[in-house]
């Protein structure tokens, strides 16, 4: 028949189309390489030299990418998860791995410009040869002390309390020490900064933003981009299929929510709902601070002061646990409530009917985010209240910093403890019973992998690495193993325990919410620091500030030994003939910035105006184009033209 002839032209045509593609290409590259072969022998001299080097510097750049791409760590796990679950979830998994790398640098760092001078030098304070006596060398003390960082932990270099304030062969060690907590933070800054710009421009994508500027065409996004086309399973198929149609449902939820305005009745019975549930929230907020406060001012507090009354004594088992517990009761107090609020917040939620689903799951977001960074920042702002200076060694708390790095310390350990709870015992023993019990089955749904609160979860372990790497210099070695393991578990949990998220999530964007969020932690971690170094006085037994007013004191005193030059140069940095000239520079470069910026949307705008007007002609030219095939088909079939057949169908 005519249509069948008609198909069989049109596959002849694609696959000639698609040889003489091949062909083409097969030309071109040959062409090319005669090209520069015969510049490279046209050319004499330094340009051949230069060209040569050109050349071999291209080949050795493209073999250390290869190689660079073979050795890049756990690269095929990455895309085995990508290819079971999409790269929503793999993007979890590489944010673990760059915080993983981020944690080397940081430990790089304080490893060189720190641990060595100190090891090197082999000096130890006063505290810690007091204290070294006191050390209890049952087997059960050594255990205790790993996990709670007491003991013969408080006598390495992990904490602050055993570094020297002298200067070693001409090494300033306290303002190193110093240079050094600037320069973790000023280039973690950066990384940030830096990744924060490639995640930006990855995930620019205006399509999304030009289906949604053509009226009716809402949703062509997500029917024809929605797709991970990395899946390999079929099962992973399935519930992607079931993840884009969760979309379409939130989205015509929040169209209808956007066009359907609740009445004035509604909003003043709902209103006040939400006053209440966040009043609620409120309360838990309290009670986590209150509770943190109690169990660190009274039973921590008596657990260390009896200890320090019993340090001569040789403790039994019983009496040693129950005072490992007790030292413990803040840090403990924390994971409880970190582990226990957030779904109760996801909870109450649900029940304030935000419209928009979004909205609700930001909600809780925010809400979890505030309560994990809120809890530990407590535990720091508690112990900047017990800062007393110690004049003698023997006293329960010689050093508050060491203290405060062994807090931290505590709450690193429990919190991997609990994930491995969590994700290992607890979520697999949930699978059994579900496996083996048929009416669980029918009436539970299997475990979701959360992307956001796995990455909450990370978060908060940065961190804590932030907020106590002052105070225990070597804490991001204990990050290192703990971002190590914590990818395998979570590898574990993810095969074995759950199932895929149905919300969808693109890699792209999220990293960039991500590593937006970690910025917003790292400039929240930057307070209570910057109050250490700027307004605490140092504890006088130990540290490399122990003779100082405060840390930062040291500035003035490095300016005052400086040359003359140098002192007249920073001085005139400090002086408001550099100061206000600079703030206006700043403030014109800023208001150029804002500027250029806002030009860009304009003709960002305008593209996207010309590409749906462009598109908007395509489909009228189509449409024409149609109706004239009709018409032309008609004339085909008429009875005065069927003899002119044979002529147009050649």
């Amino acid at each position: 028949t005519d249509e069948s002839w008609n198909k069989g032209t049109h596959l002849e045509n694609l696959r000639s189309a698609m040889s003489g593609n091949m062909d083409r290409r097969r030309q071109a590259r040959s062409q090319r390489n005669a090209e520069e072969l015969a510049f490279e022998k046209s050319i004499q001299g330094v340009r051949s030299l230069r060209w040569k080097a050109a050349k071999i510097w291209r080949s050795v750049r493209k073999r250390l990418t290869e190689i660079r791409y073979r050795l890049t760590l756990w690269r095929d796990p990455i895309k085995d998860i990508e290819g079971r679950y999409g790269s929503g979830v793999g993007s979890f998994f590489r944010l673990v791995r760059w915080l993983l790398f981020l944690n080397i640098f940081i430990t790089l760092l304080m490893f060189i410009m720190v641990y060595l001078p100190q090891k090197s030098s082999g000096e130890l304070t006063e505290t810690t040869k007091l204290k070294n006596n006191t050390v209890d060398s049952a087997w059960y003390s050594h255990i205790q002390a790993f996990f709670s960082g007491v003991g013969f932990m408080e006598n390495t270099e992990l904490f602050y309390g055993v570094y020297t304030e002298k200067n070693i062969g001409g090494y300033d060690f306290p303002f190193v020490y110093l240079l050094a907590v600037g320069a973790v933070l000023l280039g973690c800054f950066l990384i940030l900064l830096y990744s924060m710009g490639i995640s930006s421009i990855k995930s620019f994508d205006d399509r999304k933003e030009i289906s949604k500027a053509r009226s009716g065409y809402s949703y062509f996004h997500q029917a024809f981009g929605g797709w991970e086309f990395s899946i390999s399973e079929t099962r992973t198929a399935k519930l992607r299929a079931c993840a884009i149609s969760t979309d379409f449902e939130e989205e015509v939820r929040t169209q209808t929510a956007v066009l359907m305005k609740r009445t004035r009745r509604e909003m003043l019975k709902l209103y006040p709902f939400r006053v209440l549930t966040s009043s609620v929230v409120l309360m838990f907020y309290s009670a986590c601070g209150i509770s943190i406060y109690y169990a660190f001012t009274s039973v921590t507090e008596d657990a260390i002061y009896e200890k320090d009354i019993k340090s001569n004594e040789t403790l039994s088992y019983n009496e040693s646990v129950d005072l490992f517990f007790r030292e413990m009761a803040a840090t403990l107090t924390i994971s409880a409530y970190c582990l226990f609020l957030p779904p109760l917040f996801e909870l109450i939620a649900k029940f304030e009917k935000w419209r928009v689903p979004q909205v609700e799951y930001q909600i809780t977001l925010i809400r979890t985010y505030i309560l994990k960074m809120g809890s530990v920042t407590s535990l720091i702002i508690y112990t900047f209240t017990k800062v007393k200076p110690c004049q003698e060694a023997t006293c329960a708390r010689p050093c508050w910093e060491t203290f405060a790095g062994q807090k931290i310390y505590q709450v690193m350990v429990v919190t991997f403890i609990v994930m491995i709870i969590k994700d290992l015992i607890y979520d697999t023993l949930v699978r059994k019973v579900r496996e083996k019990s048929q009416y669980l089955k029918d009436r539970t749904n299997q475990f979701e992998f959360e992307i956001a609160s796995n990455v909450l979860e990370v978060q908060y372990a940065q961190a804590i690495v932030w907020l106590g790497f002052y105070y225990a210099p070597l804490i991001s070695v204990g990050m290192v193993f703990f971002l190590f393991g914590m990818f395998y578990v979570k590898k574990f949990t993810l095969f074995r325990n759950t199932a895929p998220p149905t919300k969808i999530f693109r890699s792209d964007r999220r990293n960039f919410v991500f590593q937006t969020l970690l910025l917003v932690t790292l400039v929240l971690s930057l307070l209570p620091i910057g109050y250490t170094i700027t307004g605490l006085q140092p504890s006088p037994l130990c540290g490399p500030f122990r003779d100082k007013k405060n840390p930062y004191s040291i500035i003035p005193e490095i300016i005052d030994d400086s040359p003359p030059v140098t002192r007249e140069i920073l001085g005139f940095i400090g002086s408001p003939g550099f100061i206000v000239p600079a703030f206006f520079v700043l403030v014109i470069f800023i208001i150029r910035l804002i500027v250029t910026i806002k030009t860009l949307q304009k003709r960002l705008k305008l593209h996207k105006t010309v590409i749906v007007q462009d598109e908007g002609n395509q489909q009228f030219l189509k449409a024409k184009m149609q109706r004239m095939d009709k018409t032309f088909n008609k004339i085909r079939n008429s009875d005065h033209m069927s003899e002119l057949n044979p002529l147009i169908r050649v």
